[in-house]
This record gives structure tokens, C-alpha cells and sequence, in this order.
């Protein structure tokens, strides 16, 4: 090569006539002096710090590809040169060859030189020929969650990913977020494949769309706004507590048990969501009871729906026709589910015949009212009561379950935080009781007790905050648009959303965002702070915020704030906590416990 061809000449590069590395004409490369920066910030920094000598022997020659890469890498060896200045101050485009070359100091060794401008994103998102994004979605498809969180660290908060037959906008943006579920909320509907993989809801709240939907949304809305119902809620979830849950862990003190808290809260919730909706306890939580086959049955159509989420469609449809595998377990299910939803349907409608004239507050007795009323899209017999009644089974039961057992394994590994919410307790038993706390008699606490408790809600807000329910969101563009971030959607994109990425994004709420902190919930005069909510969508936004947000806080904080104050919990070593492949966030291998009273 010969470089005074190159000398600049009159301000400009000689022999450009003949040079089309950057395009040339109107479509020109935009980037190429982004390019030119960083290619000389890279080579100035790297010469004049290090000594570079290729290994011998290594061939270098061009990889088949579009981009120009080596097949084989530069294999080199480093050493600092002599001088003072061995130091990467000005290398902010290439941050990771920096930490390379670092890394190679302690010793000459061999290094790879090939510094790919998207290193980090061939670990994260690789497309095959033909398949796409396919191979990497199925190879992660055990880790989701945290794959989504690799995926926005390193292609940032949104990335379009592509498959055959396939196109997925993911997205971690709150401003998208808030434009896809509030601002063009029209245009993104769950959409048609979301449908097919959560049929076994039939067209209750959470499957369905348009004007279905805002029918389905009308009746429900009337049946959670009733006084009645939320007193009943209130008043079910200090009765279980008090009289199943809080026995249950005096049973596994005494036998000094090792007892899943996950799982006594999987039947906790299912006792009171059940309740709430049939009007009977099937009494979950009694260690006489056998094992409720109806529960059994939902833990398996959870499975086999997250499977068809990450499989291709024509995948788990050949499995379901074939009825192997996961869809398997989902068939099944269902039939399990259907059985069990038709006999229960039929002793409410018999016991409202016997007691005509008695007022009921569960949700299925207001929908069978309604439906004699013949209010509007509650036609359609039993299926209408199945639909509705077991859609808001599924809601209530496994996410709420699911933030309860992440609430309790934040606050036992933070022990501060443990501390400042048993004081507020302390001030509140002290005060609705002339008893001492030390009192043996177990104390439970309602809904209006902890209601004003300002750590103890911000210490939830914060376990919804890193452990959503539902850490992944799910729609479906109908037309062509553009989101706040610049994103081009097309219709019938698939978008992905996942509040649990967000909640781990730095640039959204600071280096601590690992950390469990409630105190980022309440301000510098103790209050509760609204300033954090435009970043929190565990309960959604928009006309399709969840209905049962109050619900559920209602037993979350009920439970937890009584099983705080009578119980001492500690984690059992050596038992890993992480999420579970589900699209409800759960743990994979429980929450392990000892349990002891706790003595004030």
C-alpha cells in the first residue's frame, strides 16, 4: 500500500475517484465519519498503548459473509509499551476492546484482534439461514426473562428480531409502552395468534378484543366495583389467613419443618381468588385435603401456553394434533378444567335456586345475575360463565401467588428492610391493641391495618417493580406505525414487552436498579412517591390496566404483613432462588424456609 496516494491534497483525499468503501452519490454512507472516528479513536489507542504482534503462523483470510469479517479472527500477542500513558481515557467507542486488552495484561497471551463493532450482539441474538432468530429464541427459551434483559443491554431498549413467517418488535421503552397500551391503544390489540395460544380462555377478559372485550370489561368492572365484593375480599383474605394459613405454619414449627413458601402461597391465593369468584373454599391450604386436581390442572395449561409462546406456531400445533409433549399435558388440562368449571357452574346455579332472595358477593353469582338480566355479551349459556369465571381464576391465583413468594424472598435477604417493616407493624398492633406485643396469641392484621403503611406498600410496589406477574406483555399491530423511540411497526408484528428488562435497565432507574430499595417508592418527607410510575407497568396501563390491582395488593399485603409479625423466616442455604420459563413469574425450584415464632 502505498500512502502518500493518500496525502491529503487541498483539503481533500487523493484518488477518491477510484476509493467506493463508503458508497458515493446521494446514498452516500451517512455513518462514515462515525466510522472513520472510531476506527482511528480504536488504532490510535490500542498502538500507542500496546506493543501488537500477530501470532505466527495464524492465517488471516475473509469470512463468506456480507460484512467483511475474518474467518479466523487476528490472533495477536499484547504487551504494554513503556510508557506512562497506558491508559484508555479517550476510547469511549470501543469500551469492550478496551476491557479486552486489560484483561490480556496480566500476562502475554494470545488475544483475538478482530473487534467486531457488535461483538456483544452475536452472544444475543445470532440469525441462521433460513431460520432466523428461530435456533436463538428456542436455545434461551429456559432463561426468557433474562435473555430479554441480555437483548436490551446490548441492542438497547428495542430490537426488531426476525424468523420465517416471523417478526417481533421487543421492547423494554417505557415511552413505547406507554404509546402502545394508552396513546394508540386501537392499534394494538392481543391479536389473532395470542388468541390461538390462550384458547382454553375462550373469550373471557383477558383473550379478548374489541368490542368483546369492552363488554367483558363493562361486567367486570360492575362486579369488582360492588361494596359488597370488597368487603367480602377484605374480610376472605384475614379469615384464611387467621384460620388456614397461620395454623398450617404453627403445625410446621412444631414438626420443625422445611416448608415451600411458594407452594403455601400458590394455595393461599387459590383458596381466597376461588372464593371470590364461586362463593366456597376448596381449602388448598389443608394439609388433610388431597391434592386438588383442578389447581394440578391450571400449573400444566400455564406450561403448555408459555411452550407456545416460544415455539413456532405450526410446531405446537403438529404437537397438539398429535397430542405429544407439552400440548399433551394441555389437552389434558383442559378436559380437566372444563370438567371441573361445568360442576361448579351447576352447584352455584342450584344453590341460587334454593336461596332466592339472598344477596351473594362472589363474582360468579353477579354474572349469573347478569346474564338473566340479559345484559349485553352475556349470551352464550354456561360457556359466557366458564369464559369470564375462569379467566379471572387464572389472573388472580398465579400472579398474585407468584408476587407474594418474590416479596418474601426480597425482604428475607434484605434483613434492614425486614426490620423497618416489622416497626410499622410494632406502631400499628400498639395501637388497635392494649395487649403487649409479646402476646403468644398469633395477631393478624386486616386490610384497613395496613393500609396506611407507607414502607410496607413501597417495599411491594418494589418486589411488582424487579418481579412483575406477568414479566412479558403480549400484542398485535393492526397498521403501520411508528413508536416514540422511532421504531417502524408493521402490521400484524408481534410485539413483545417486558417489564421485567425494565425494571433491570440502568439507564431507566439508575446503577441500583439490582437493588431490592423500597425507599425509591417514598420521598424526602415520607410519603409515597407517584414520580416512579411512569417506568411501572406490572399491572399494565391504560384502558387494559388490571382490574384486580387493588385485589391483589389487598392479599399481598395482608398476608405478608401477619406472617412478618407472628413468623421468623429464614432462607435455607444453599437453595437457589430464580424464575421459572412461565408466563406467570414464578420460582423454579420453590422458596425453602425454616420457620420459627418470632419472640419481640
Amino acid at each position: 500500500m502505498d500512502q502518500r496516494e493518500w496525502k491529503i491534497q487541498a483539503g481533500a483525499y487523493g484518488d477518491m475517484d477510484k476509493f467506493f468503501a463508503f458508497g458515493s452519490g446521494p446514498r452516500l454512507c451517512m455513518g462514515k465519519y462515525i466510522g472513520v472516528t472510531m476506527i482511528k479513536s480504536a488504532v490510535a489507542n490500542i498502538l500507542f498503548n500496546f506493543h501488537v504482534e500477530l501470532v505466527k503462523g495464524h492465517h488471516v483470510y475473509s469470512n463468506s459473509s456480507l460484512i467483511l469479517n475474518m474467518k479466523n479472527v487476528v490472533g495477536a500477542i499484547a504487551r504494554t509499551r513503556n510508557l506512562k500513558l497506558a491508559r484508555l481515557d479517550n476510547f469511549e467507542p470501543q469500551p469492550t476492546c478496551a476491557r479486552d486488552f486489560m484483561k490480556g495484561l496480566s500476562r502475554p497471551k494470545a488475544i483475538d484482534l478482530h473487534v467486531n463493532q457488535h461483538h456483544g450482539r452475536t452472544k444475543v441474538v445470532t440469525y441462521w439461514p433460513i431460520l432466523g432468530v428461530l435456533p436463538c429464541l428456542a436455545q434461551n427459551a429456559h432463561r426468557m426473562h433474562d435473555y430479554c434483559v441480555d437483548i436490551s443491554n446490548t441492542h438497547g431498549l428495542t430490537k426488531v428480531l426476525k424468523g420465517p413467517f416471523l417478526e417481533i418488535l421487543y421492547t423494554c421503552d417505557p415511552r413505547n409502552f406507554e404509546y402502545i397500551t394508552k396513546t394508540n391503544f386501537p392499534n394494538y390489540p392481543k391479536g389473532e395468534e395470542y388468541n390461538k395460544a390462550f384458547e382454553m380462555l375462550g373469550d373471557g377478559l383477558f383473550n379478548s378484543d374489541f368490542d368483546l372485550w369492552h363488554g367483558q370489561r363493562k361486567l367486570a368492572g360492575k362486579a369488582f366495583a360492588s361494596n359488597n365484593f370488597s368487603r367480602m375480599v377484605s374480610n376472605l383474605s384475614k379469615k384464611v389467613v387467621e384460620d388456614e394459613l397461620v395454623p398450617l405454619l404453627v403445625k410446621l414449627i412444631e414438626n420443625s419443618s422445611t416448608v415451600d413458601l411458594e407452594e403455601t402461597f400458590m394455595n393461599y391465593t387459590f383458596d381466597v381468588a376461588f372464593f371470590s369468584i364461586f362463593g366456597r373454599n376448596p381449602k388448598c391450604l389443608s394439609k388433610q385435603s388431597p391434592e386438588n386436581k383442578f389447581a394440578k390442572a391450571m400449573d400444566d395449561a400455564l406450561e403448555a401456553i408459555f411452550f407456545r409462546h416460544v415455539a413456532p406456531p405450526m410446531w405446537w400445533r403438529l404437537c397438539g394434533r398429535l397430542k405429544i409433549g407439552v400440548e399433551k399435558k394441555h389437552h389434558n388440562a383442559w378436559e380437566t378444567i372444563d370438567q371441573s368449571m361445568a360442576h361448579y357452574i351447576a352447584l352455584k346455579k342450584e344453590e341460587l335456586l334454593q336461596g332466592a332472595g339472598q344477596e351473594r358477593s362472589d363474582i360468579l353469582s353477579t354474572y349469573i345475575y347478569l346474564q338473566n338480566e340479559k345484559q349485553e355479551f352475556t349470551s352464550g349459556g354456561d360457556k359466557f360463565l366458564r369464559d369470564s369465571a375462569l379467566t379471572l381464576l387464572f389472573a388472580a391465583r398465579d400472579t398474585t401467588g407468584a408476587s407474594l413468594s418474590w416479596f418474601f424472598y426480597s425482604v428475607l435477604s434484605n434483613p434492614a428492610v425486614e426490620s423497618k417493616i416489622l416497626d410499622e407493624l410494632k406502631k400499628v398492633k400498639k395501637c388497635n391493641s392494649e395487649n403487649d406485643i409479646t402476646a403468644k396469641k398469633p395477631w393478624i392484621f386486616n386490610s384497613e391495618d395496613v393500609k396506611g403503611l407507607v414502607y410496607l406498600h413501597a417495599a411491594c410496589c418494589e418486589t411488582l417493580r424487579l418481579y412483575p406477574g406477568l414479566p412479558l406483555n403480549r400484542k398485535e399491530a393492526l397498521h403501520e406505525d411508528v413508536l416514540p423511540d422511532g421504531t417502524m411497526v408493521r402490521p400484524k408484528m408481534m410485539i413483545i414487552m417486558s417489564p421485567f428488562a425494565m425494571a433491570r435497565m440502568k439507564s431507566l432507574w439508575g446503577n441500583d436498579c439490582m437493588k431490592f430499595k423500597p425507599e425509591r417508592w417514598i420521598t424526602e418527607d415520607g410519603q409515597l412517591s407517584n414520580e416512579p410510575m411512569d417506568k411501572f407497568h406490572t399491572f399494565g396501563a391504560g384502558p387494559r390496566i388490571c382490574i384486580g390491582k387493588d385485589f391483589a395488593l389487598t392479599l399481598l399485603k395482608s398476608a405478608a404483613a401477619s406472617l412478618l409479625f407472628n413468623f421468623k423466616f429464614e432462607l435455607v442455604k444453599g437453595h437457589k432462588v430464580y424464575p421459572k420459563p412461565s408466563l406467570v413469574l414464578q420460582m423454579k425450584n420453590g422458596l425453602l424456609v425454616q420457620v420459627k415464632r418470632r419472640v419481640f
